[in-house]
């Protein structure tokens, strides 16, 4: 499943990737986060009395592979028995910074 951040003329600003993995006999969650610089830059430019916000919470986007591993530390079975958690969190993450910068989570 792919989940997007979109500005106003329907650009991409974030891209995440979520989905199952399987292989060789283990099944794991695959997740992937893209950050589009031109589009970011925009948003940074035009919130510059609170840049560091800004920073952050793209920071953070950008680190969701991160995030995944910190919470499960590589325990593969949770994650696949946690899946539908994992998916509402980062929707609700998604959620979050979409609402602060006027962005439309989309589902794909």
């Amino acid at each position: 499943m792919s989940l997007y951040l979109r500005n106003s003329e329907k650009n991409d600003v974030v891209r995440v990737e979520l989905y199952q993995t399987e292989e060789y006999g283990y099944a794991w969650v695959e997740l992937k986060s893209h950050i589009y610089i031109p589009f970011y830059s925009e948003i940074l430019l035009k919130n510059q009395q609170k840049k560091d916000e800004v920073i952050e919470d793209f920071n953070f986007l950008s680190d969701l592979p991160q995030w995944l591993w910190e919470k499960y530390k590589g325990d593969l079975k949770k994650q696949i028995d946690e899946y539908v958690q994992i998916d509402y969190a980062i929707r609700n993450f998604l959620s979050i910074v979409g609402n602060k910068y006027n962005l439309d989570l989309i589902v794909d």
